[in-house]
């Protein structure tokens, strides 16, 4: 004997057969739209970053290039962890000012000695 579904009713109830969709498709396409302003934050991360990477090499804005890839930085990071989704910005943002904080430090201790 089997239900309207073709499953048999000597099933045992713990043994899924069928899929079923749990989030109503308006949910998921909220969760889209919410995933793009943080995909701005990520670019908007790489862009501070290049300038702080640019500026670490400039004589007297090292020290404030740190601080600004350190900005970046944190911003980068925000948008790794609130995105649900795989941020590549946000991953290359946060990369970039790893290499302008450790760029601005280098060349602070080489300008200093």
């Amino acid at each position: 004997m089997t239900h309207e579904r073709g499953v048999p009713s000597s099933a045992a109830p713990c043994q899924a057969t069928e899929v079923t969709q749990t989030q109503p498709r308006e949910a998921v396409a909220g969760l889209v739209a919410s995933a793009a302003p943080l995909r701005n934050f990520g670019i908007a991360a790489i862009v501070i970053a290049a300038i702080a990477l640019i500026a670490a090499f400039i004589p007297l804005l090292s020290i404030p290039a740190g601080a600004l890839g350190l900005i970046a930085m944190a911003i980068g990071i925000m948008c790794l962890v609130r995105d649900p989704g795989f941020n590549s910005h946000a991953l290359v943002g946060t990369l970039l000012s790893s290499a302008a904080v450790s760029a601005a430090v280098i060349m602070t201790i080489v300008r200093a000695g």
